[in-house]
């Protein structure tokens, strides 16, 4: 198949779920999560077998001679040549906004810090426009669509993963977790709780990504009001954690 990403891949951002994470914003390519006909409309874009308008991020990097993520789809080892169109083979999931942190280069759209922060200072609510879709809402329509006995990897983004219990739910929806791969993106400071590393234990690997722009005072800075010393903390408690799939 043309991209792996675009064949097996569902990216579930709060009210909407797309093939890829990198694929352009459009009607076609951008379902409502609460679409009774999700499949089957992101199957025609799912069959194409050659560069498409809506690719121009990934087609615009090979053509400068620069790795894209559809290439990097082919090295990441969770797909073959026997998956199914449509299969979840990969699943992204960015359900909740809850952060802890108003980083510089994040917004309204992706932290509840930011929402708070802007609330409190602009003297406003904020604008009605956003997410018309409730967590709850997310988790049974991910739920609904996935079937998670074929899927390989589960990446989590935020938001902040760590600062609620949205995962933890998804997690325990995995019926055989023996055969998936975890990813998450985290500003590593909030460490997970007892049941997110017991429930860990029972899968393939974990991979925990932690995006670090600087450090001491830079971080701080970058990353407000989070403090460099908490996720210099939290490394430290991962290292002595020493679990063989994590």
């Amino acid at each position: 198949m043309f991209c792996k990403f675009l064949s097996n891949t569902y990216h579930f951002s709060y009210d909407n779920v797309k093939p890829c994470c990198w694929i352009k914003h459009t009607p076609e390519t951008q379902i409502n999560i609460l679409d009774p006909d999700i499949t089957g409309k992101l199957k025609t874009i799912r069959q194409v077998d050659d560069w498409i308008p809506e690719c121009s991020y990934c087609h615009d990097l090979e053509l400068a001679g620069t790795k894209s993520p559809r290439n990097a789809a082919e090295r990441e080892g969770i797909f073959n040549n026997d998956d199914v169109l449509g299969d979840a083979i990969k699943v992204e999931l960015q359900l909740d906004d809850n952060c802890n942190a108003a980083c510089l280069m994040c917004g309204t759209w992706n932290s509840t810090t930011w929402q708070q922060y802007e609330t409190k200072t602009l003297k406003s609510k904020m604008p009605s426009y956003r997410w018309k879709t409730t967590i709850e809402e997310r988790i049974n329509a991910v739920n609904n669509i996935i079937d998670f006995n074929k899927t390989k990897q589960v990446h989590f983004f935020g938001g902040e993963p760590f600062n609620s219990d949205t995962q933890l739910k998804m997690l325990r929806l995995i019926n055989y977790p023996e055969n998936v791969n975890l990813v998450y993106t985290t500003n590593g400071s909030v460490f997970p709780c007892a049941e997110t590393w017991a429930l860990w234990k029972n899968f393939k690997n974990v991979h925990i990504g932690i995006i670090i722009d600087g450090v001491g005072e830079q971080f701080n800075y970058l990353r407000w009001p989070l403090q460099w010393n908490q996720v210099e903390n939290n490394l430290i408690k991962y290292i002595n954690a020493n679990y063989k799939n994590i």
